[in-house]
């Protein structure tokens, strides 16, 4: 989160979240290395054209590639290292137990670089902090039963539904409206996740 973060500060917002969404390659190459998952071509080509989908969406442009892409691949690699880990822990603790113990873990780790730049929040910003915190937790919870449901590898191309759900939440909340580029990436990344959903089904019937 720190380096994911700081990405964003020192880069776009745009760039910084096409970055981020290198996560689903890291993790696919994780879990062959690490896990032993077989990843099939139809796999692969559902997450690349995921990603596709999101760089015509976000259409980063010369700015990624500066220094502040690499913390934020460092940020994408580190998370796909701890969704590796969670398909790891969920195999023999419950979803509830490893959001538990990543929250535990976390809070020491955080409080180091939080001492250098603490300042008390005021007003309203402790709701938006709990709401932010409420999220936080039901994103790793919804990782944690999704991962013991099914392989690392097959749950990435889902990662990218995040972005069309991001812009139909700033068209309603900040009345921020689409362009066409939003349109046609969100098609393509509903497109590739919807065809690995259904082919993983009839393979499991």
């Amino acid at each position: 989160s720190i380096a994911l973060f700081l990405c964003a500060i020192l880069l776009p917002v745009a760039d910084a979240t096409a970055i981020s969404f290198t996560t689903p390659l890291f993790t696919t190459v994780g879990a062959i290395l690490f896990l032993g998952e077989a990843v099939g071509w139809r796999r692969w080509t559902a997450i690349i054209v995921g990603f596709g989908g999101t760089l015509i969406m976000l259409r980063p442009g010369a700015e990624a590639f500066q220094a502040g892409a690499l913390v934020g691949l460092l940020a994408a690699v580190t998370f796909a290292g701890v969704i590796l880990m969670g398909k790891v822990l969920v195999r023999s603790d419950s979803p509830a137990l490893v959001t538990l113990n990543l929250s535990l873990y976390a809070l020491p780790i955080s409080v180091v670089p939080a001492l250098l730049y603490w300042q008390w929040p005021h007003g309203e910003q402790w709701l938006w902090l709990g709401l932010l915190g409420a999220a936080a937790i039901g994103n790793i919870y919804g990782i944690s039963q999704a991962l013991k449901a099914g392989d690392a590898s097959l749950l990435q191309p889902f990662d990218f539904l995040r972005l069309p759900f991001t812009a139909f939440v700033a068209y309603i909340a900040f009345d921020q409206v689409p362009t066409e580029w939003v349109w046609l990436g969100a098609a393509i990344i509903a497109a590739s996740s919807i065809y690995i959903a259904r082919r993983e089904s009839r393979r499991s019937t």
